[in-house]
């Protein structure tokens, strides 16, 4: 316990970020490097999902008025304001820009580019980018919150509520396209259900059902990451095998947050590094998600050197120092400036509180 939090879940955050980060540099190179391929899987397998069972094993309760209303501006605000830089980042970036598609896609929270919103329709929907996570976090933590309240009735009912919608997400998607990422969020309140469950009936602390999840989920990810299984895109709610990706990812999670642990074990200053980073991913993660905002155009630019004899793996190695280092620097440098820091939260942005695991408030990162 440091400062009032719990460290292994900023660890396991820092992770989490990382994870993103390498993730979508990756899938950049899939084409040119064979390599690419299991690495974006095996971080494709756990990354979002622990965010969101990070999430709720800090949610001790439903969410209640004033707590929604607070989990809103912490998640609208940072999304208006760095929705709007990444529009102008592609106003001078892309080519054809055109700012009424873009507007559109940022309000309809797209997270990937649609070519149709009702199946066979074939209206276009732009993509916000990875700024997706924001509105997909509010929206699945009020209807976890949901599920969560039929626990009165029974202790199963919130976690078979949840995957009933986790379902409804997964399996809906590719026929009606929601607006405010409505289908991530009903996907993302089965995950954030389960981390209320792990932290509010200790399973992390009970060694047999820890290590039996932690076996399922070491299981999920090899498969995924040796393609076994088709890899699940969470900004669009594609999975190829919506139970098995429900289950699979989720004890994927458990089987990180466990890794996090030992990460406490690191040298004092590698361990307060990460830790830093873990209690800011919010403001990192919105800078990677500026950096990214010219989407195909940075591949093309990428794999541009590559065709021009760079060898592909100091291009991707470099991009991802480049792209963490900056987002890093920039997350330290708003959250010294006061005007932005307040969009960010600051250094009071998801807090695991000390003492009771049932005193955990609710939080955006």
């Amino acid at each position: 316990m440091v400062g009032g939090r719990i460290e292994w879940i900023d660890l396991a955050k820092a992770v989490a970020i990382i994870a993103i980060i390498v993730g979508h540099f990756t899938a950049f190179f899939l084409t040119v490097l064979p390599a690419a391929g299991p690495v974006f899987r095996f971080m494709d397998s756990f990354h979002v999902p622990l965010f969101f069972l990070l999430s709720g094993f800090c949610m001790s309760a439903p969410l209640g008025w004033e707590r929604t209303l607070r989990l809103a501006k912490q998640c609208l605000v940072p999304y208006a304001f760095c929705g709007a830089l990444c529009i102008v980042v592609c106003v001078f970036t892309v080519d054809g820009f055109r700012l009424e598609e873009h507007l559109f896609g940022f309000f309809y929270g797209a997270g990937a580019y649609r070519d149709h919103i009702l199946f066979g329709d074939p209206a276009v929907v732009q993509s916000i980018g990875v700024l997706w996570f924001l509105p997909c976090l509010l929206f699945g933590k009020i209807f976890a919150s949901l599920c969560l309240r039929l626990e009165r009735f029974a202790r199963w009912l919130p976690l078979a509520a949840a995957f009933a919608m986790f379902m409804v997400g997964a399996l809906t998607a590719p026929l009606l396209f929601l607006p405010w990422d409505i289908q991530p969020a009903l996907v993302a309140a089965w995950f954030i259900c389960c981390g209320s469950m792990l932290g509010r009936y200790g399973v992390l602390e009970r060694k047999g059902l820890r290590r039996g999840l932690q076996m399922a989920g070491a299981l999920y990810v090899g498969a995924v990451t040796a393609g076994l299984f088709g890899d699940p895109m969470y900004c669009n709610s594609t999975y190829h095998q919506p139970v098995i990706d429900g289950i699979g990812c989720a004890c994927a999670a458990v089987l990180v947050m466990g890794a996090a642990r030992a990460l406490e074990r690191l040298p004092e200053r590698i361990e307060h590094g990460l830790s830093w980073v873990g209690r800011n991913t919010l403001a990192i993660f919105c800078f990677h998600a500026i950096s990214l905002a010219p989407g195909d155009y940075l591949k093309w630019d990428l794999l541009g050197l590559v065709s021009a004899g760079a060898n592909p793996v100091l291009v991707l190695v470099g991009a991802l120092v480049i792209d963490a280092a900056l987002s890093i620097f920039l997350a330290w440098a708003a959250l010294r400036t006061p005007g932005i820091r307040r969009i960010f939260g600051g250094k009071k942005v998801a807090p695991c509180s000390s003492g009771s695991s049932r005193q955990r408030p609710s939080a955006a990162s």
